[in-house]
């Protein structure tokens, strides 16, 4: 994986340090591990040894279990003392999956380690090399660049990404994902081929839209709610228990949505499905396709439609990026974020203006070795891993892991729409759904206003975010540069999302669950970076005071869960901004970043709105310290003050 990610001539030795050395390339240079004695991940303290690597040597050390999608040009370039990657779920510290260094740098980590005895603390070797050093921050050198499994990648990694980390569990050789078969072999895809694959892949279901776009049929389009059940059938093993059931709701006229090859085991069963949704655009689901009424996702292979010529077809839309462009009619796009058939069922029956919807064989598990209630040939031999939850241990398909996840996000959504919603059997996803109390997850009432997510019980903030491309527009000229932004509040992502277009990376930080709910669905763009917490001098948590009706009113007060960062803990390259909207928090903010500040001297904007008071500072007591620090106001506008350095040009 790394040498094939490396430009073509770079001169570089490949080591591994183990016990194990059986099997491993003969390529690769096999030593034994550096220090007798030491046990699992306190073997890495003793890279550091004097002498173990020539001088000046430049060492980047990778976990086992690190998975190199991208090229690496840039990242080979480092010429710093010492770099670590930030923890991925703590980031104000850093974890040792990744470190690079200059030989000879060090020695004195070993040695103290030794001279201490060598000592087994809490936290492991991570813990012993940040506290007795001051790493740059990889992530902040090299932005979007290293990701992790489970924050990022579960889907498909981003397209910045090069590295990503396979921190505990699961491991890469258990192959939770499709992509990671790609890369985690010998011989395996580069970037660049395994976005060809993508592309490959994209181009037939493209031209299967472009085919079916040309076809007579009816049209999925957005109805008006109605009192109707709808009954979502999948094919998971728990199906069959579920047969007498699903009768007793068709004989009452309850519409029968059954999914890909779930028809045949219905209609054997004496139910007659109202509609068979396909979804996959492989030409082998043609086989699916029974005597019924039929909704065929534009993506569908022509062979599909061929066979279900006889039966009454409906065409849907599956969401994804770039479709509206290929599109050429006015359909509903169904199920964004969403990966299953039965998902997208789920989505349909939405869209069709249903808000009772009851789901059965959809377990997201198997059950004593069997994925279906029936043979189904597509899904033998799919690898499987292993998932716990609340105790119970289940054996899954990585798709169907996913799929858990993405139900509670979709029925999060549908709950907030006022539909109820039943899940019935038995496996995985039942048994989530059972554990949650309810579906969904407790993110609150949430709506889309002019495409875009709010808080449904706020109309105060709303209104005033009308003025955010003007406040922005004012503030864009005194940036020297436009490489970093650190943004807060984040809200519901409406400054992030602008900022985006102009700075090449941009954290944004929102402390309130249902903003940062929203601010995740609005704000799709890469090269944002998004913490679920809020800024100030100390790291921590706090409480928090909500608004009423104005999500952009939230505000620190007291003890709590909520997350505190401070900027320094980030020990960034580079910031040219600094936007700070938090209500009456800006000076703990700003002297949360003092060091930031006096290294980069980036353009600072602070809202004074009096708020400082809850916390005992004055009003003008924050522009008093900028002051103090070497700034000038640069200009005003409204409540916001915009600030720039003595040194630097006021911009147009």
């Amino acid at each position: 994986m790394v040498g094939r990610n490396l430009p073509e001539k770079t001169a570089y030795k490949f080591i591994c340090f183990t016990d194990t050395p059986d099997g491993i390339d003969s390529a690769v240079d096999i030593r034994p591990l550096p220090a007798e004695g030491l046990k699992g991940w306190w073997n890495k303290v003793a890279l550091f040894k004097k002498g173990l690597f020539p001088e000046n040597d430049r060492i980047i050390y990778l976990d086992l279990d690190t998975c190199i999608v991208g090229a690496l040009d840039g990242i080979i370039t480092y010429d710093g003392e010492f770099a670590l990657t930030r923890d991925f779920f703590r980031p104000d510290t850093f974890q040792s999956g990744v470190m690079m260094w200059r030989s000879g740098f060090g020695a004195h980590l070993w040695d103290n380690y030794v001279a201490a005895g060598c000592p087994d603390i809490d936290g492991g070797d991570q813990v012993w090399i940040r506290n007795n050093s001051k790493p740059d921050c990889l992530q902040s050198i090299f932005p979007l660049s290293f990701v992790s499994y489970k924050v990022h990648c579960q889907r498909m990694f981003p397209k910045s990404a090069k590295a990503v980390c396979f921190h505990g569990l699961p491991r890469p050789h258990e192959f939770p994902s499709e992509w990671v078969k790609y890369v985690w072999k010998i011989g395996g895809g580069t970037a660049l081929e395994l976005q060809c694959v993508g592309n490959m892949a994209e181009t037939d279901l493209i031209e299967n839209i472009q085919n079916a776009c040309k076809l007579p049929y009816e049209r999925v389009k957005i109805e008006t709610p109605h009192d109707g059940h709808a009954v979502i059938v999948g094919g998971a093993p728990s199906l069959l228990k579920a047969m007498p059931e699903i009768k007793m709701r068709a004989d009452h006229g309850q519409t029968i949505f059954a999914t890909n090859n779930t028809v045949s085991s219905l209609l054997l069963d004496g139910i007659v499905p109202d509609y068979q949704v396909i979804l996959d655009g492989r030409k082998e689901n043609a086989a699916f396709v029974g005597n019924v009424p039929c909704m065929l996702a534009s993506q569908c292979h022509p062979a599909v439609f061929e066979a279900a010529k006889e039966n009454p077809i409906t065409i849907w839309h599956s969401f994804a990026d770039g479709l509206q462009e290929i599109v050429n009619d006015d359909s509903a796009f169904i199920g964004a974020g969403l990966s299953s058939v039965g998902l997208k069922a789920i989505a349909l029956a939405f869209t069709m203006g249903y808000r009772k919807i009851h789901i059965y064989g959809m377990d997201s598990s198997y059950t004593d070795g069997k994925h279906h209630a029936y043979p189904q040939s597509l899904n033998d031999g799919e690898r499987v891993i292993d998932v716990e939850c609340n105790g119970k241990k289940y054996t899954c398909a990585p798709w169907m892991a996913v799929q858990v996840e993405e139900f509670k996000s979709l029925a999060a959504l549908l709950v907030a729409e006022g539909v109820i919603l039943t899940v019935n059997g038995e496996g995985l996803l039942p048994d989530v759904t059972r554990l949650l109390g309810k579906a969904p997850p407790e993110y609150g009432e949430i709506e889309q206003r002019d495409g875009l997510w709010w808080p449904a019980n706020d109309y105060i903030c709303h209104q005033a975010m009308q003025t955010a491309d003007e406040d922005i527009n004012l503030i864009l000229p005194f940036c020297k540069e436009k490489k970093v932004a650190i943004q807060a509040g984040g809200n519901v992502g409406v400054w992030p999302k602008r900022l985006a277009k102009e700075f090449e990376a941009v954290y944004t930080f929102e402390p309130d669950p249902v903003n940062y709910e929203c601010l995740k669905r609005n704000v799709p763009e890469d090269n944002v970076v998004m913490f679920n917490g809020g800024l100030g001098d100390t790291t921590g948590y706090v409480g928090m005071k909500l608004g009423t009706n104005n999500c952009g009113a939230h505000r620190i007060e007291g003890e709590g869960e909520v997350c505190i960062f401070r900027i320094d803990a980030f020990y960034l390259k580079q910031c040219d901004l600094i936007q700070l909207d938090i209500e009456g928090y800006e000076l703990q903010a700003l002297k949360g970043a003092i060091e930031t500040i006096q290294k980069f001297k980036p353009v600072i904007v602070i809202e004074e709105n009096g708020l400082c008071e809850n916390y005992g500072v004055k009003s003008g007591d924050t522009e008093k310290w900028l002051i103090e620090q070497g700034y000038q106001v640069a200009a005003r506008n409204k409540r916001d003050i915009i600030f720039i350095c003595n040194n630097q040009p006021k911009g147009v």
